[in-house]
């Protein structure tokens, strides 16, 4: 049996020489092998940052991360968290194959005011897992309309001290 196990995702080629024995003497015969490694390779898109900005606490806002596949092996996501609660993905778990993308809405949902900072961490098949990209938002409080009606009120005359 003749097995091959790539290190990378280089295309390689070999050749097999068996010699056996005949009445006539030696007789080789070749074969030449080939293969090449596969291998998922995740990108992300946008590769820096979420950036969900001011959100009303009690509000919430989605954001769309791209997962891409670029390599030459399906890419399987086996999760998406973060361990800030505000911060939540609604697809943890998906495959991608090659040359494909996927899109995951991440969403921020504060619950109190003040500027939140995370990490959303990929979990996947393919190298140096897990893939992490920060994520950002502010909460704020949520906005207060006042309304007056009617927009006037007459007292009439009124005696002093009463």
């Amino acid at each position: 049996m003749v097995t091959f196990i790539p290190a990378n995702r280089e295309a390689k080629s070999a050749t097999l020489t068996l010699t056996y024995t005949t009445a006539t003497g030696p007789a080789p015969v070749t074969a030449t092998l080939t293969g090449q490694g596969t291998q998922p390779v995740i990108a992300l898109s946008p590769p820096d940052t979420l950036r969900f900005g001011e959100v009303q606490t009690g509000q919430s806002k989605v954001a769309v991360l791209t997962v891409r596949n670029t390599g030459t092996d399906t890419l399987r996501v086996s999760g998406v968290s973060s361990a800030d609660g505000a911060f939540t993905a609604a697809l943890t778990s998906f495959s991608v194959l090659p040359g494909a993308s996927r899109e995951v809405e991440v969403r921020f949902a504060p619950t109190a005011v003040g500027m939140r900072l995370a990490t959303l961490a990929i979990t996947h098949n393919a190298s140096r897992s897990p893939t992490t990209i920060p994520l950002s938002g502010s909460g704020i409080l949520p906005l207060v309309t006042v309304s007056i009606n009617p927009t006037t009120l007459g007292f009439g005359n009124v005696r002093v001290g009463q």
